[in-house]
């Protein structure tokens, strides 16, 4: 079946354009809350993926937050040079070099929680609450094709939720995945 001509150039009834707006102002949420910490989206996904998985190796990384080696290498050599982050040799392969946060690193992470509370928060505002967990989930879904299905259950720190799982590590226990604008 094909689409009336009117909706094939209506911006407004393509899935990709619509995405990459509501990215946007993700991204732009994301500067307001937490750019005075001087962090940028993908640093502070690498941040988190950190914290969640301590120990693992830079294609791990690049593997959980959907980065190409060349990006996660930048982005990692960023946040070492600020000393957030640490390599060190693996006990197991000789080869590799295990990442973890450094004591700043977990530091600046930890400020930015609230930060990404509100983001969270903001970029939802628009969706009534019972909607929030159905949309996350549908986003969760083509973010992750391939990947089992994420329960769908009300935001965390919402009215929904009754205010509970409202911390960061308790989100990613969750989801299985760190939270992300």
């Amino acid at each position: 079946m094909t689409q009336p001509l009117d909706d094939l150039h209506d911006l407004t009834h393509r899935p990709g354009f619509l995405l990459r707006k509501a990215h946007q102002v993700a991204v732009a949420i994301f500067s307001e809350e937490i750019g005075k910490l001087n962090l940028t989206p993908p640093q502070h996904n690498v941040l988190s993926a950190l914290m969640a998985h301590p120990g693992c190796h830079q294609t791990e990384i690049g593997r959980i937050v959907g980065y190409d080696r060349a990006t996660v290498g930048a982005v990692l050599a960023g946040l070492e040079s600020r000393g957030l982050v640490e390599r060190q040799g693996s006990d197991l392969d000789r080869r590799l070099k295990v990442l973890n946060l450094t004591r700043k690193g977990q530091s600046l992470l930890n400020t930015s929680n609230a930060a990404m509370d509100r983001i969270n928060q903001r970029i939802l505002e628009p969706l009534a609450v019972h909607e929030r967990p159905m949309f996350v989930a549908l986003l969760a879904r083509l973010a992750f094709p391939a990947s089992s299905p994420i329960p769908v259950t009300a935001p965390p720190g919402s009215e929904a939720d009754g205010g509970l799982a409202s911390s960061s590590r308790e989100r990613s226990v969750r989801t299985g995945r760190a939270r992300s604008p």
